[in-house]
């Protein structure tokens, strides 16, 4: 039953990841979504798959899946962020500019 949960929970961040892709107005935003609730949705999948299973070796693979996951999309989703800025990718009007961020752009 818990692990129906966990796993439940996952396929509806995932949903949501999918319909933020759909929804949101730009780049910035869509990889918000999808580093976030992807992020989220997919390591309780794996959670929940390794309740239902309930075997060292699983929990074993789940929690090694789960650290990489957790270590390698987010800096995938920054990463795709910072070169959407660097090649000039428009945000949505009335984002407010971080020139920290924007150290070689010329607008900022």
């Amino acid at each position: 039953m818990l692990a129906a949960v966990i796993a439940g929970f996952g396929v509806a961040m995932i949903l949501l990841a999918g319909a933020g892709l759909l929804r949101l107005p730009d780049v910035y935003q869509r990889g918000h979504a999808a580093g976030k609730a992807a992020t989220l949705g997919v390591c309780s999948i794996l959670l929940g798959v390794a309740f239902a299973l309930g075997e060292p070796g699983a929990w074993a693979r789940a929690g090694l899946a789960v650290a990489f996951l957790f270590l390698t999309i987010p800096v995938g989703a920054q990463l795709i962020a910072r070169a959407a800025l660097r090649n000039g990718a428009p945000p949505q009007p009335g984002t407010r500019r971080d020139a920290r961020l924007c150290e070689d752009d010329p607008e900022s």
